[in-house]
């Protein structure tokens, strides 16, 4: 997979689901962040968004806790949508 797109994975744990966006430069990260600040301004939706920086990549995790409602869903659909994500194997990153 180039590495000029943006990868995604799922996470889900207890009562908190949500995906992981990896990109590979700064505009990617800038493109992410305002997508998702559009969104949830859009859906009256509060994610935690958390950003991780790695050597040659970095990771923005959007969570959201508690129970899951129709927002959550459509958030994400329109996000991987706008950002033409790709999903991924964590495990072959």
């Amino acid at each position: 997979m180039k590495k000029t797109c943006i990868l995604m994975y799922c996470e889900s744990e207890g009562r908190c689901h949500g995906i992981a966006l990896v990109y590979f430069n700064d505009e990617q990260k800038e493109r992410i962040l305002k997508y998702a600040g559009k969104f949830a301004k859009r859906y009256r939706v509060e994610p935690e968004i958390t950003i991780r920086e790695l050597e040659n990549r970095g990771e923005i995790f959007i969570d959201f806790y508690d129970i899951y409602h129709h927002e959550d869903q459509c958030y994400f659909e329109d996000l991987v949508k706008a950002l033409d994500a790709k999903l991924c194997d964590c495990q072959n990153m």
